[in-house]
């Protein structure tokens, strides 16, 4: 019975980490401007990956986090490759008033998608490592404190790599660099306020396996 539930919870939780990042992958091809920055829209929610990564990383281990960053990964490849055959496909007449504005929207949801690609990879392996490298220096203790760092750590290259490769069609360097920085910011403030709802469930997934 516990092991059925252990299961259920790291199911839940990769489940929800892939569902996260897709998301943020497709509403993310707008850049929007939110409180007078530029942001891309999935701004509210890619960080919540962090929150179900980290959340991995520290109870169930680096493997297990890994593996969900890998699903993440090749749910957002799948959706580029069909994003490509889509716009490929030839239209039918009765669609050809929309084709230019569909064939835009799927080019540039796959820039995001390939940009992150590489910025998940590189974010999500880096937070998961730098969590579990902390823990084991602090006995296991701060748990929101590693998380910080490890995510604010992570997403210096992350953030510059996601947005320089997903806009890179439809913004000038100047607006990507301030959209980066923009971006960089509210990412780390954001997941700083999901610390304790982060910290809470750790703590009962911790629980229910009894660690």
């Amino acid at each position: 019975m516990q092991n059925t539930r252990h299961k259920l919870d790291e199911t839940l939780l990769t489940t929800s980490l892939v569902t996260v990042v897709l998301i943020s992958n497709i509403i993310g091809a707008k850049a929007a401007l939110l409180f007078g920055l530029s942001l891309p829209v999935g701004v509210f929610i890619f960080p919540v990956s962090y929150f179900f990564g980290s959340s991995l990383a520290e109870v169930y281990g680096y493997h297990v986090a890994r593996r969900a960053i890998l699903l993440a990964l090749f749910g957002s490849l799948l959706f580029a490759v069909c994003a490509w055959i889509a716009t490929a496909l030839p239209s039918d007449p009765n669609w050809q008033q929309h084709e230019a504005t569909y064939n835009l929207f799927l080019e540039q949801a796959s820039m995001i998608v390939l940009g992150s690609l590489f910025a998940f990879l590189v974010g999500e392996l880096w937070n998961a490592k730098v969590l579990l490298k902390l823990k084991t220096r602090w006995q296991g203790k701060r748990f929101s404190l590693r998380a910080l760092i490890a995510m604010a750590s992570g997403e210096v290259l992350s953030t510059f790599l996601m947005i320089s490769i997903g806009f890179s069609k439809s913004l000038p360097q100047e607006a990507i660099l301030k959209m980066a920085i923009h971006y960089y910011l509210f990412k780390v403030g954001f997941f700083f306020l999901l610390l304790p709802a982060l910290s809470m469930l750790v703590k009962y997934l911790k629980l229910q396996q009894r660690l």
